[in-house]
C-alpha cells in the first residue's frame, strides 16, 4: 500500500488552527506523526489529552503513462 499525504490539524484555545503534513499508511500513523511534528513547533504551547485533531488524507496520484 502506498503512503498517503495527510494533514493533521487542531485548533488551540485561541481558535487558531495549527497543521502538519505527513506521509502515512494508516490514520493511526498519521495521527502519531502529525502530533509529533506539531509538538516540535515553538508556536504551540500544549496539546492536551482531550485535544480533538482533524486528519485529512489524499490518495497518491496514479501515473497514466
Amino acid at each position: 500500500m502506498a503512503a498517503k499525504t495527510c494533514r493533521v490539524s487542531f485548533k488551540d484555545i485561541d481558535g487558531i488552527r495549527h497543521q502538519a503534513e505527513v506521509q502515512a499508511d494508516t490514520l493511526y500513523e498519521a495521527a502519531a506523526l502529525g502530533l509529533k511534528a506539531l509538538k516540535k513547533s515553538d508556536w504551540i504551547d500544549v496539546i492536551g489529552p482531550g485535544t480533538r485533531i482533524d486528519i485529512r488524507c489524499s490518495s497518491p496520484l496514479l501515473s497514466t503513462s
